[in-house]
């Protein structure tokens, strides 16, 4: 043995394995055959003749030596066994001559129980019997009762780092990918054969269990490996799954890539599932080797490869983008797409976003548009924070909002990818008032242009209308977006108009229209997509109508001009006051709430219309006394001049604005029906003399949230 100085003032001692064995199996075979045999020669000599000496002394010291020397054996053995762990777990790392080394940490005492802790022998020793196991298994089969006491033991250590290194330096990455499909195999029996053919599993999910293990056994040890070791390994993966005659293990990387944990990505304390913790390089090598995946052969599934897999073996993308949703930094920098000078190109980077999304599976209800709406949302997360303008998030998010929402007609979201998409929208407010304008926008992404309310706000994406109905009809169908969403966007509205203020009336009356219009435009995406789920209008615009009028009165104006404030008032209205506003809206109805005495031959569309457009009114007029247009003076002046409508309930004599964050009542959010009553009234009341801009005022509210209305509402279909 020789010792030389470890990293972090260890000492590490390096040996030869190979002759260290030699010395050991020596020393127990002395100790084992050529002590006992010596001992029993010179016991039967003297037996033959006739004992003439007293052995018993003799016979003991042996013993007890030879006891001595089975312990250093073992000893030995423990160190040889603890240099093989270090260097399997990464510990320690082999040398060119062959040598291996275990570590003693710094200021400790070199016993045997130190090394077998500091160098994980223990568990090294579990995982070499687990993965020798796992082999054998796949390969000859085990009864259930196995399958699950191996299952329930790589579930016990398959997030440590230790069991992790030594599992993937016991089975190569080809083996890697077959383990799954030869377990899941081996519990399939089937009998008969024709019509009569059938098939049992006693472990169905054997394979799918097995492949989760394994990617918490690959995220795990990744984190530790240098950046050429992830990128061999990465490329190896590729290659084995490339393999000619192994078209069925690109399923298995995509199940084992599919494993997944519980993350909290937007601080709202409330978890979204989203991919492992991986090596950074070795996930963006995989990628890419992935974008262009090759198998070879005549073809994919050529006949050598019988297997069965319940792994996707079409989208070969589908298991490293899930693993992306854990690791967005990664995914930021596989899809960014830069020019000569180093700068963002946002068109490239939205157009190759849609490209990759468009390989992969239909949109729908499914794991592929689930994780790039999830990714969306991280990238929204991101970019309102990039110091750089977050050009490179704002294209991503464009890319694959447009490209799901124009995924069809009509798209179907689960729940989870509706959260997403009310996340990102959230962060994303003017991107979406912008792109709701009739006409729309071109290119991808836009700059936030306005006063000194815009400055140090993020670029913007730039979604098609198409693609904004679908995705904003998806999210009017789930209570928490929706109310997320409404939160956000007055939240924003707010910063909006209290940043225009200094500028010309004018201006500020075009922001009062894109609010309409934006509403309008919600409210439209909603009821279209209730048609054409078959579901409430009545109640899913209810609840987004609620949720907004109370956003109006209940989420205070952001206090500071940072990007992403939206998105945190909107998540606390969504958990407190917005609760029961959507609840409510969805109980009573949007006709019960906002509408009058609506004709019975109208249809329902048409009074779901007319009662959000009276919503909206409320808020946009309620948006106006509370931004500082009017003085306090002229405030005191309406409310004197517009007695006998309730107007006690929302104005003081003085002039004091009583629906506001600091009075409203956190049970009882909602607007009262005098509060309702005397909105109406003052949309077409309020005095226009010293401010030219606010004309017409009710006219335009209602005209600009009919047209947002339409727009979405009349989406082909």
């Amino acid at each position: 043995m020789t010792e030389a100085a470890a990293p972090a003032g260890s000492t590490e001692v390096r040996l030869d394995p190979d002759r260290m064995q030699t010395i050991i199996n020596t020393l127990k075979t002395f100790a084992d055959t050529t002590v006992p045999d010596a001992k029993q020669t010179v016991t039967n000599g003297n037996t033959t003749e006739k004992s003439p000496f007293d052995l018993a002394s003799f016979s003991s010291n042996v013993d007890t030596h030879c006891g001595a020397l089975h312990n250093e054996v073992t000893d030995l053995q423990t160190c040889l066994d603890a240099a093989k762990a270090a260097n399997d777990c990464g510990i320690t790392t082999k040398n060119p001559d062959g040598t291996i080394a275990y570590i003693v940490p710094a200021g400790a005492e070199e016993t045997v129980e130190t090394i077998k802790t500091a160098n994980s022998v223990e568990t090294w020793r579990t995982a070499k019997t687990d993965s020798a196991t796992l082999v054998t298994y796949s390969e000859k089969g085990c009864t259930p009762q196995q399958w699950d006491a191996l299952l329930a033991r790589m579930q016990q250590y398959q997030d440590d780092p230790a069991y992790a290194a030594t599992i993937l330096a016991s089975v190569g990455p080809g083996r890697l990918l077959d383990l799954p499909i030869d377990i899941g195999e081996q519990f399939r029996t089937t009998s008969g054969s024709g019509p009569a053919r059938s098939t049992s599993n006693s472990r169905p999910s054997a394979e799918q269990d097995l492949a989760t293990v394994l990617g918490h056994i690959l995220a795990t040890g990744s984190r530790s490996w240098t950046d050429k070791k992830a990128s061999d390994y990465a490329s190896s993966l590729a290659h084995y799954a490339e393999e000619e005659g192994k078209g069925r293990r690109i399923g298995s990387l995509n199940e084992i890539l599919s494993a997944s944990q519980d993350v909290d990505i937007d601080g709202d304390g409330q978890t979204e599932t989203v991919g492992l913790d991986y090596n950074d390089t070795f996930l963006s090598v995989l990628a890419t080797r992935l974008e262009s995946f090759n198998p070879k052969g005549t073809g994919f599934f050529d006949k050598q490869d019988t297997r069965t897999t319940s792994g996707d073996t079409v989208n070969p993308l589908l298991g490293v983008v899930h693993a992306m949703t854990g690791n967005p930094d990664v995914a930021t920098k596989w899809l960014t797409v830069s020019r000569s000078d180093g700068s963002v190109d946002d068109q490239a980077t939205a157009e190759r976003t849609k490209k990759i999304i468009g390989k992969g599976n239909p949109v729908g209800d499914n794991q592929w548009t689930d994780d790039w709406m999830t990714l969306s949302a991280e990238e929204s997360l991101r970019g309102v924070k990039d110091p750089g303008g977050g050009i490179a998030q704002a294209a991503i998010t464009s890319g694959a909002l447009n490209t799901i929402g124009t995924g069809d007609d009509t798209i179907t979201l689960s729940r989870e990818a509706r959260n997403a998409a009310s996340i990102a929208l959230s962060n994303y407010v003017y991107g979406l008032q912008q792109s709701a304008i009739p006409d729309g926008l071109d290119g991808w992404t836009i700059p936030v242009e306005g006063g000194e309310w815009a400055t140090g706000m993020p670029r913007q994406p730039v979604i098609d209308q198409k693609a904004l109905t679908n995705v904003l009809g998806q999210v009017g169908m789930d209570d928490y977006a929706t109310t997320r969403l409404a939160g956000a966007q007055e939240a924003f509205n707010k910063q909006q108009v209290a940043g225009t203020m200094s500028d010309d009336e004018a201006n500020l009356a075009h922001v009062f229209q894109n609010q309409s219009n934006l509403r309008g435009y919600m409210a439209g995406a909603i009821a279209r997509q209730s048609e054409i789920d078959g579901a409430d209008t009545d109640a899913r615009v209810g609840a987004w109508a609620q949720a907004a009028s109370t956003a109006v009165s209940a989420v205070p104006l952001p206090q500071t001009k940072a990007a992403g404030v939206a998105l945190d008032a909107g998540t606390k209205f969504a958990l407190n006051a917005g609760k029961s506003a959507a609840a409510q809206g969805a109980k009573s109805g949007i006709g019960s709430l906002f509408g009058g005495h609506e004709d019975k031959a109208k249809s329902e569309n048409e009074k779901a219309r007319n009662a959000g457009s009276k919503a909206n009114t409320d808020i946009e007029v309620l948006s106006v006394l509370g931004s500082g247009v009017y003085t306090h003076e002229e405030l005191a002046a309406i409310a004197q001049s517009n007695k006998g409508v309730g107007i006690a309930s929302v104005l003081s004599p003085d002039g004091d604005l009583l629906i506001n964050p600091d009075t409203v009542d956190p049970d009882n959010p909602a607007l009262t029906t005098d509060q309702k009553n005397a909105l109406k009234h003052l949309a077409d009341t309020l005095p226009v003399g010293n401010h030219p801009g606010m004309a017409d005022f009710g006219d335009n509210s209602r005209k600009h949230y009919g047209e947002g209305y339409d727009q979405a509402h009349n989406q082909k279909r």
